[in-house]
């Protein structure tokens, strides 16, 4: 009776070990081969892409994936290579030089700490450091390095809640006057039609008021010389 009880458990543990690697396979196979779009609009039929088709599109030779769930790392995995002269390719221990992409990720992540009061942009840095702390050196020895930036000319203080990265950006686009400014900040934006008015920037009760069955948005889309022919019809139309 032991032996068929210890049989049925592992047949148990095994089929549920079979089972998390089926989701694992169909997990890697989404990003792998489902990718969505950057912006979905609602109505329209959703148009998925490949990695390797985006990868190819945007001319990025390799990438590193990482999956979470439930605050964890449920896989990872690479595609592509980390290096085209040699053919290194890119392995899930494979490091990549982030550069100052991380810097803003994490000014975001200080400000909304310093927010909550759980930072102080006065107090020492290494008291707020666990896994590793700024080493002293001459220019720490007299005054310790806190978060707070001062360059000698402007100091950089938090005095109200932290307005989050997508309302930052978009203050900054509207506040700015710089032409340069604008453009860059334009990367992080897209654009996509209102579903109520599909991008005519009209309330649903002047869109109700159609002539020959079209509103007014569709009128002004046209050429001056589309807009004289299909006034020269408009008699015809109207009853």
């Amino acid at each position: 009776m032991t032996r068929y009880i210890g049989a049925l458990v592992l047949a148990a543990a095994s089929w549920g070990v079979l089972g998390q690697e089926r989701s694992l396979d169909r997990s890697v196979a989404t990003v792998a081969e489902r990718l969505l779009p950057p912006v979905i609009v609602r109505g329209r039929p959703l148009q998925t892409q490949t990695l390797e088709n985006r990868m190819r599109e945007l001319n990025v030779p390799g990438v590193s994936v990482a999956v979470f769930k439930d605050g964890r790392i449920e896989w990872t995995r690479g595609w592509g290579y980390a290096d085209i002269a040699s053919k290194r390719t890119v392995e899930r221990d494979t490091r990549f030089q982030a550069a100052s992409i991380s810097k803003p990720v994490a000014a975001a992540v200080v400000l909304a700490l310093v927010s909550r009061e759980r930072l102080s942009l006065d107090r020492p840095v290494n008291e707020h450091l666990t896994s590793w702390t700024l080493p002293d050196n001459g220019h720490t020895a007299g005054k310790p390095v806190t978060l707070r930036f001062i360059d000698g000319r402007k100091s950089y203080e938090v005095k109200k809640p932290f307005e989050g990265v997508l309302g930052n950006l978009q203050r900054r686009f509207n506040q700015t006057e710089s032409a340069w400014m604008r453009e860059e900040l334009s990367r992080y934006q897209g654009s996509r039609p209102c579903e109520t008015c599909s991008g005519a920037r009209l309330k649903p009760e002047a869109l109700s008021v159609k002539i020959a069955g079209e509103h007014i948005s569709s009128g002004s889309q046209r050429s001056v010389a589309d807009a004289l022919a299909w006034f020269a019809t408009l008699d015809a139309k109207l009853t």
